[in-house]
């Protein structure tokens, strides 16, 4: 009897994709800094645009002229174009990843500091950063 073979749920969504290869270049996206992710990102994004262009032009020849682009190109592009999508989706993952641990610890350093530091001190604080933040956002 012939077991099927699934691939794990990690791997269909690309989220368990640590390194991106893109342009012949390597990127470990867990070493990567907030900036870099998202520029990495926006060049990934580039790719799949510049094969989509390509795939519209192939198909859009084929429509109006009948001649067919080479099948092995074709499919290869539309590979290609579905390894970028993973990619995207493995990056985003890990920005929503950052973000969520963020706020978890900023949330934890709120209540650590509200109960080590006492009321006044602790007050005078938060009204240092609110005036702040109303002060960048002023700008």
């Amino acid at each position: 009897m012939q077991t099927k073979r699934t691939i794990p749920a990690t791997y269909r969504t690309g989220i368990a994709l640590p390194i991106i290869r893109v342009n012949g270049e390597n990127y470990d996206i867990s070493r990567l800094n907030r900036d870099e992710l998202s520029d990495l990102r926006i060049l990934v994004e580039s790719a799949m645009a510049d094969v989509d262009t390509k795939i519209e032009t192939a198909a859009t020849a084929y429509n109006t002229t009948g001649e067919q682009s080479d099948p092995k190109w074709f499919n290869a592009a539309r590979s290609a174009r579905r390894v970028l999508g993973v990619q995207v989706q493995a990056i985003m993952a890990e920005q929503t990843r950052r973000k969520r641990d963020g706020a978890n610890l900023q949330h934890h350093f709120f209540n650590a500091a509200r109960e080590m530091l006492g009321r006044d001190v602790f007050g005078m604080i938060v009204d240092e950063a609110e005036r702040r933040r109303d002060a960048e956002k002023a700008k």
